[in-house]
């Protein structure tokens, strides 16, 4: 049912009932949501891990069963989360509100309303007690709850809870978990924080022994580029960060020293929802040197500004893309004669449209823009410089790292 004929549906039985004494214009609501609306209805699990970064947790878990979607995290005391009646006035407008967790999660609620559920809870228990916030075909309810077993002291545990409607086509239930999987997996390729789906931490889907090969054939050259899974995250609003190889990734020379440079690796497809799989590798650039850091002499993080991706075929658009709150927001096309380059900044300092996924062409988009193309341009001479070495498979780079 599209949203549209929800909210009309519901205007024709009346209005939105709530226990918490709340009133929902249906036709306000109608024309404000269009606002809001994501560019699918799956990006709600998008909004809500963009929720659980700004609050600060550690992790987020979610659960895709085949008639219901859990999405759980666990966040301080110290954020104010507690308070339902801001939620509730800010439905029909989240930029009423002025902490952006609240947003990302009103625009969540907003963007699930349209898959048609049959029940959509939000659970915030602290210690023994609990609230909800119920919204259902019928009417819209807030209650507390009570536990016998107190959770963490300390610590909130917040729960999103959506019902999908059952239905005896199975293989719709298992198509839209896949594309959740996939959203996932694509847009939160860069997150803080993990993002665990059913058990299991989101990855990248590749080939290993496809690409292992040729990791130990770029080894022979004195400039060694090596494959790596994740290393590169958002870290906190307006910082991306590149995370150094976990030990065992190392390759240790005669004299005992580690000789492997860091390096980034993600499928092209995930993003470009190209046909083909390409890996790409980055080089940790010093900002003040422009030269290759030794891998020892770097921290486990490092700030930098921002990850490029080439490819070796040198087709396709080019494409810049920017990181918020631990997803990677959509991309937009770029008509440089760079082609198949590929950037991805934060998106701090940007003008992001009203969902929060697109950024508005302002002055500083432009500046963006103009530094994807400087960057892109040196990327495009290293590998004229270096074509023999990397024609096997790609390069890539992380630029801007601070001393």
């Amino acid at each position: 049912m599209r949203l549209d004929d929800y909210l009309q549906q519901q205007l024709q039985g009346g209005q939105f009932n709530s226990s918490g004494n709340f009133t929902l214009d249906l036709i306000d609501a109608r024309d404000k949501l269009q606002r809001y609306r994501l560019p699918a209805p799956e990006y709600y699990l998008l909004k809500l891990v963009q929720c659980a970064d700004r609050l600060g947790t550690g992790s987020v878990r979610v659960r895709l069963a085949p008639f219901e979607t859990l999405v759980t995290f666990v966040v301080s005391e110290k954020h104010d989360i507690t308070d339902f009646e801001p939620l509730l006035n800010a439905l029909t407008d989240p930029y009423k509100l002025e902490d952006g967790a609240l947003r990302h999660l009103v625009v969540a609620i907003s963007a699930a309303l349209t898959v048609d559920p049959k029940e959509i809870c939000w659970l915030v228990r602290h210690g023994s007690q609990g609230l909800r916030l119920r919204i259902t075909e019928e009417n819209i309810e807030s209650d507390s709850l009570a536990f016998e077993n107190p959770f963490v002291d300390g610590k909130i545990r917040c729960t999103f809870y959506l019902r999908h409607r059952k239905s005896w086509k199975f293989w719709e239930n298992a198509k839209r978990n896949a594309e959740c999987l996939q959203l996932l997996s694509s847009r939160c390729l860069f997150s803080r924080i993990p993002v665990v789906v059913d058990g299991r931490n989101l990855q990248a889907t590749w080939d290993y022994e496809r690409f292992a090969f040729k990791a130990a054939w770029f080894a022979h050259h004195s400039q060694a580029y090596h494959l790596a899974e994740r290393f590169l995250l958002c870290d906190g609003p307006g910082a991306i960060t590149f995370r150094r190889p976990y030990p065992h990734a190392y390759e240790v020379s005669e004299n005992g020293l580690n000789i492997w440079k860091p390096a980034l690796w993600f499928d092209n497809q995930t993003f470009l929802e190209s046909s083909d799989t390409r890996c790409y590798l980055c080089e940790v650039l010093s900002a003040r040197r422009r030269r290759p850091t030794p891998l020892a002499k770097l921290p486990d993080r490092i700030q930098v500004k921002a990850a490029f991706a080439l490819p070796l075929n040198l087709e396709g658009p080019s494409f810049l893309g920017f990181v918020k709150d631990s997803v990677l927001l959509n991309f937009n096309e770029q008509e440089l004669d760079l082609p198949g380059l590929v950037g991805i900044f934060s998106a701090d300092g940007q003008t992001l449209d009203l969902t929060d996924f697109q950024v508005v062409q302002t002055d500083q988009y432009e500046e963006r823009v103009a530094e994807f193309r400087q960057e892109g341009e040196s990327m495009f001479a290293l590998a004229r410089n270096q074509a023999n070495l990397f024609r096997p498979i790609g390069v890539a780079g992380v630029f801007g790292a601070q001393d």
